[in-house]
């Protein structure tokens, strides 16, 4: 499982790397399942992030401040990133 802050407001996605993504069994989705990311960037037992901070990073989602891009390898949730927005 990897993890990152990702900013987006230049994000750009290679043709190469769309090409890739488009022969693999990938699926990608953008605020499917935000608690699905933050748990997993928590890591285990919460170890990289507290419950308060997983909490505020739930408020600013449902205000529509921090968003998220979930890579799906099937059948379930392999790579996450979010990123928080000004």
């Amino acid at each position: 499982m990897m993890h990152m802050v990702l900013f987006i407001d230049n994000f750009h996605v290679e043709q190469n790397v769309r090409q890739r993504l488009r022969h693999r069994d990938l699926r990608v989705t953008f605020d499917h399942d935000f608690g699905a990311v933050i748990r997993a960037c928590a890591g285990p037992r919460g170890q990289r992030m507290g419950p308060g901070l997983i909490e505020a990073f739930m408020a600013a989602f449902q205000a529509g401040l921090t968003h998220s891009a979930e890579v799906w390898i099937a059948p379930g949730l392999s790579l996450v990133a979010f990123s928080a927005l000004p």
